[in-house]
């Protein structure tokens, strides 16, 4: 399983590093989707492996001056109390109804790629303070709830509500995130739910993939990474949902 985990680790972290997410949106379902890890398994896993993610590409980010730390440090406080909620509320939820929350968040990044332009086109005209810090408490509260890095609306944050470019929201999400997700995997760590070879290997391949992911993100096409993108998360939260409600799927 070890090879296996890797293999997942890498592929999540190159994703995640590449879109400002924490690779566990694609972690996760890989790990129960492909490998047959249970959800309470795989979630603490996903939480190293995100920590990996975000260390790997926040380097490469920080090297090249994109992140702003001063914010960084302070949005990730407020992410990893949310997150240390809910990795302890995790811990109390059966197998199926994380599997069924996992599909609705990936049903929710699907919504908000597809209007994204649409939004910012729409965008208001000053800074929103108090909405930037409930969406920090929500992306810390999904992550340690589900196993992912919160990006979906750490981004959204940065992006709309608090002004920042593109890349300097990506780069400082991915700082924010290494924040949250080890809050949460230190939460399943002390109650005794963190599968350690598995998550040393999540770790291991993540940390890699984030790297280069990083790298590779000034340089790839975001229209073509966000089509890409899109395919993969639709695929994956109809295997989720079908999986969590065990309904009939076409596997």
């Amino acid at each position: 399983m070890i090879y296996e985990s890797i293999l997942a680790g890498f592929v999540a972290g190159l994703f995640g590093a590449l879109v400002g997410l924490g690779g566990g949106v694609i972690l996760v379902p890989m790990l129960t989707l492909l490998f047959d890890i249970p959800m309470s398994q795989a979630i603490p896993a996903s939480l190293v492996g995100v920590v990996a993610t975000a260390m790997g590409g926040t380097s490469k980010f920080l090297f090249d001056g994109h992140t702003d730390v001063q914010l960084a440090v302070r949005a990730g406080c407020i992410t990893a109390i949310g997150a240390m909620i809910g990795a302890r509320v995790g811990g109390y939820l059966p197998d199926r109804t994380l599997e069924t929350g996992f599909a609705l968040l990936l049903f929710l990044i699907l919504w908000r790629l597809a209007v994204q332009r649409e939004v910012e086109q729409d965008d208001v005209a000053v800074t929103s303070p108090a909405r930037a810090i409930s969406l920090f408490g929500g992306s810390g509260l999904i992550a340690g709830l589900l196993g992912v890095g919160g990006g979906v609306l750490n981004v959204p944050a940065l992006r709309l509500a608090l002004k920042k470019d593109m890349l300097v929201a990506v780069a400082t999400s991915t700082m924010i995130i290494s924040f949250t997700a080890g809050a949460g995997a230190a939460v399943y760590a002390s109650a005794g739910l963190l599968n350690w070879s598995l998550a040393a290997g999540c770790a291991t391949g993540a940390f890699a993939g984030g790297r280069l992911g990083a790298l590779l993100a000034p340089r790839v096409s975001r229209r073509t990474l966000q089509r890409i993108f899109l395919i993969v998360i639709l695929y994956v939260a109809l295997e989720m949902l079908a999986h969590g409600l065990e309904l009939p799927w076409w596997r």
